[in-house]
């Protein structure tokens, strides 16, 4: 439109002729989303052969038996409510062997199943694990007992604990967790080899993060749970030992030590009938003998140590997690039966499809889950590269048929599976919950049997403890150099005290009252090694009355901090003098009160004065949203990048860090809280009590950023944090200090971490799956005929006109500007056009061409003429005259269906009216 603008504005200046301008066009009707869902029905229908092959043509030796409710509730329409069950069976692998929409507990998947190991001449499975029935009487597993006699059932561990966790008041105790963690290592202990090679790695990493000579229980108390799942193998106890064990950890947290701070216990009174019940299922729990559950798949370099990573094929975990995924499979939040079975279908193969490429291969390949593109591009790769592109993929075996999803469900119920696709779904809704043990994110990445047990880790023993001291203790040459520096801190508190400021002298008692307590806390310390209470009160009471070079021998760095790190004497140091700069009159720090943090600085150890370590503030994978993941392009293959481009463009400063980033900056922190315990009133107006810590925080932290005499000195790192983080954080502080109180009034029992005795060797990544010696499914060979066809090129009969022939055109006002006219060609708007040469024009064609573009310029169109009939009709019986046995005599037709005389007479009438072969000088 602003191009016929502006060809407008020509026409009104006269420079060109008046043309008529063609309509917008109308917007075209997008397809609404059930025509998108109709046409997705449709196209998974058409290769719905292929995808039950490939659902049909998985195996495995360790079998996981597990269901679910919550998927039955999307079922929408006609099926509505018909199905109570999703039961599911997966093997070692994480992949699906088997999905179906049950009724009630039928009898078609045990013998689907067990046909398809004996059609496929594949072994049975060796071990089944289960969330119930397990040694119980149950119509299902009966079958495959009965059918595979060797077959070993055992119950999910997971499930165990958690039928005695039903016996816990409440899941929010405080002492919940620290249950969990004993009832686990009551059950399991680790690989001694495993566990000491990580710990070696561990410390290593302390030992690179300037944590010098770690010990043993800061190293275990440093590992997570996802390090000892992937890098960590372990095996159940005994069975008298559990039961032994069990019945202590319930004993321990049953009287008065199992309650909170409000006096809450944590067990219910049935937990005692809960244990008793399932104590003949501890048998069931246990590792059978001689079946090989961990796979290794790799090895992972940490700290200069190589790891190795194992998969482990016990519990049910895997199926588990597949059932959170089963909630994705089908969006929103209902479906009809036809949309619920495509939704399994394809989310079943697609799922299967990466399991397989997990197990078997380390490197990514191209996404793809068609199984007739692949096998169609590793057989042109054959024939041309002899490799093949996806060296994972394996063809799917011939169709069993069995039931699948919805299948076996209307099989059940006796209905047909109607392939309509109604269109009345409902939206999708992002609040849904999952239900039972679905509801851990977690359970994708970590074990949930998995717990940390501090106090079940063994204890240093006397002689490495006083080696470890020994090591620690500072030599003489660094006992002469603290006293030197003593001497220095006091000549700059007598400066700082010669002026008439109270900041000086309470900065002056602070700093003595801070030596003072360290050094009596140094001196308690090397004295409790003789185990001499009466040295400990002389050498204590001794401290408090030396001179003023006894007084400054800083013994602070044999002080261990809460995260288990020496040093933390100097880290209190720094926090208290920063602290006392909040009452400053004056908010510049002076250069001796810089130099003195200068100081108390490089005082803290390496491990103090390493950058701060700030945690991941995004998120690698959305587990809340519509379509759960991020954007995939290129800048974005690196997690968090979109967080910084929000931060970097925003008007605001920039993220909170949290407040434990450093320990100097945690323990300011914690001073500030305590020196506010609630609301203040300023100039007469109340204020917040996490409004005031920020306010001092802030100024103290602007007063050092200030002061360029410490920021070029020092690494000292104050970060910006916000009312949420500081709470959080205090919040989450509490919290654990009131865990750590209840459990010091438990007396937990010593058991050992490490297994006896050493593990079987794991098993090896496999090259590939085993797929039996079915009869390989048929996909259809789409031969191409591309370049095959012969194009008949006429023969030119006129020859080429070589010389250049100009048409001239109207004038544009500028050479860039397109026009649209109704019915015409477009034409470029130049000057004049050189054509190319092209065949010989009679002046006729070329006038009448010239006549017609200047009538179409002043706006005079000729209706064009359209075909009423695709052939040459007769007027008589308007049938085609070529091939209805109609006959032409000079210009007229004879019709055989309406004429009333033969062809003959036809002809001998048309003669005597003087139509027929003439003679050359003839006239008619």
């Amino acid at each position: 439109m602003n191009d016929c603008s502006l060809y407008l504005k020509s026409v009104t200046a006269k420079l060109i002729s008046k043309t008529v301008f063609e309509e917008l066009p109308k917007q075209s009707q997008l397809p609404t989303y059930q025509w998108f869902l109709r046409v997705y029905h449709q196209e998974v229908l058409s290769r719905a052969e292929e995808v039950k092959a490939a659902l049909t043509s998985i195996f495995g030796r360790i079998l996981k038996m597990d269901s679910t409710k919550k998927v039955t509730k999307k079922l929408a329409g006609e099926a509505a409510r018909t199905a109570a069950w999703s039961t599911n069976v997966g093997n070692e692998h994480g992949q699906v062997l088997m999905s179906v929409m049950t009724s009630i507990e039928g009898c078609g998947l045990d013998d689907m199943v067990k046909e398809r190991y004996s059609e496929a001449d594949v072994l049975p499975p060796i071990l089944l694990y289960t969330d119930c029935d397990c040694c119980g009487k149950s119509a299902l597993i009966d079958i495959f007992r009965t059918a595979w006699p060797d077959l070993v059932v055992r119950l999910d561990v997971w499930h165990f604990m958690r039928r005695l966790a039903v016996g816990v008041t409440t899941d929010t105790h405080r002492l919940y967790a620290t249950f969990m963690g004993q009832l686990s290592a009551a059950i399991f202990c680790w690989d001694k080899s495993d566990l000491n090679l990580l710990k070696e790695a561990k410390r290593q990493q302390l030992i690179q993060a300037n944590i010098t000579d770690p010990s043993d229980s800061d190293v275990s108390v440093r590992l997570d749970r996802k390090e000892l799942s992937l890098h960590c193998r372990r095996m159940t106890r005994s069975t008298e030992v559990i039961r032994e064990r069990i019945q202590a950890v319930l004993e321990l947290f049953g009287g008065d030590s199992g309650r909170d701070t409000m006096g809450v216990p944590l067990f219910h009174e049935r937990i005692w009938e809960l244990w008793k019940q399932q104590q003949k299922h501890v048998e069931c729990i246990q590792d059978p003998k001689g079946v090989q559950l961990y796979t290794q798949t790799g090895t992972l370099k940490k700290g200069g140590v190589v790891l190795p990573v194992y998969r482990c094929a016990r519990g049910s975990t895997s199926l588990e997690s597949f059932h959170l995924h089963l909630q994705r499979f089908i969006p929103g939040t209902s479906a009809s039966a036809s949309n619920f079975q495509t939704y399994l279908l394809e989310g079943l193969m697609r799922w299967n499809a990466d399991r397989q490429i997990a197990a078997t291969s380390t490197k990514k390949e191209t996404v793809l889950y068609d199984s007739r593109l692949k096998t169609a591009a590793n057989r042109l790769s054959q024939e041309l590269f002899n490799k093949d592109i996806f060296p994972t993929f394996q063809p799917p075996n011939k169709y069993t048929g069995e039931l699948i999803g919805i299948e076996y469900l209307y099989n059940q119920t006796g209905k047909p599976l109607g392939a309509k696709n109604p269109v009345n779904e409902v939206e999708p809704d992002d609040s849904l919950l999952d239900e039972g043990f679905e509801d851990s994110a977690a359970m994708d990445d970590n074990d949930p049997t998995i717990h940390i047990v501090d106090s079940f880790l063994p204890a240093l023993s006397r002689e490495r403890a006083q080696q470890i001291m020994q090591q620690n203790r500072p030599s003489q040459s660094e006992m002469s150099a603290k006293d030197v520096y003593g001497q220095q801190m006091y000549n700059v508190l007598a400066k700082l005290k010669a002026k008439p400021t109270t900041m000086s002298a309470s900065l002056e008692t602070t700093t003595a009252a801070s030596m003072t307590r360290a050094t009596a806390a140094s001196v308690t310390t090397a004295a409790a090694s003789t185990s001499s209470l009466s040295a400990v009160t002389t050498a204590t009471s001794a401290s408090a009355i030396a001179g003023s070079s006894q007084r400054v021998e800083d013994k602070a760095e044999d002080s261990i901090g809460p995260d288990r790190v020496a040093g933390y004497g100097h880290v209190m140091d720094l926090a208290e003098y920063l602290f006392h700069l909040k009452d400053k009159e004056s908010k510049a720090i002076t250069n001796a009160e810089a130099d003195h943090i200068v100081k108390l600085w490089c005082k803290m150890s390496p491990y103090d004065q390493s950058p701060s370590k700030y945690k991941d503030r995004h998120q690698t994978q959305l587990i809340k949203g519509r379509f759960k993941a991020t954007k995939t392009t290129r800048i974005q293959l690196v997690p968090g990048v979109q967080s910084v481009r929000r931060c970097a463009l925003a008007p605001h400063l920039g993220p909170a860090t949290w407040p434990d980033c450093n320990r100097y900056q945690e323990a300011l922190l914690v001073k500030l809280c305590a020196a506010f315990p609630g609301s203040t009133t300023k100039d007469g107006v109340q204020q917040a009590r996490w409004r005031t810590v920020l306010e001092k925080y802030n100024l103290i932290r602007e007063m050092v950023f200030n002061s360029q005499r410490v920021i070029q000195n020092t690494r000292i790192q104050l970060s910006d944090i916000n009312q949420r983080t500081l709470t959080a954080w205090f919040s989450a502080r509490g919290k654990r200090r009131e865990r750590t109180l209840l459990e010091q009034g438990l007396a937990l029992q010593s058991v050992p971490l490490v297994a006896p005795e050493s593990l079987p060797a794991p098993l090896k990544r496999p090259v590939s799956l085993e797929m039996g010696t079915t009869e390989p499914h048929k996909f259809p060979i789409q031969i191409t005929t591309k370049g095959s066809l012969i194009h008949q090129v006429r023969r030119r009969i006129l020859p080429l006109d070589e010389v250049n022939h100009e048409v001239p055109v109207p004038i544009a006002p500028a050479p860039f500007v397109r026009f649209v006219t109704a019915p015409a060609p477009d034409l470029a708007l130049t000057s004049s056009i050189s054509a190319p040469a092209e065949s010989y024009l009679p002046y006729s064609t070329k006038h009448y061409r010239k006549r017609k573009l200047e009538a179409e310029q002043a706006g005079e169109f000729r209706r064009q003429y359209h075909k009423k009939l695709p052939y040459h009709s007769c007027n008589k019986c308007f049938e085609d005259r070529i091939t209805g046995g109609h006959k032409q005599y000079y210009g007229n037709w004879w019709c055989p269906f309406k004429s009333s005389e033969s062809y003959e007479e036809w002809i001998d009438a048309l003669k005597l009216k003087g139509y027929g072969k003439k003679k050359p000088n003839e006239k008619s």
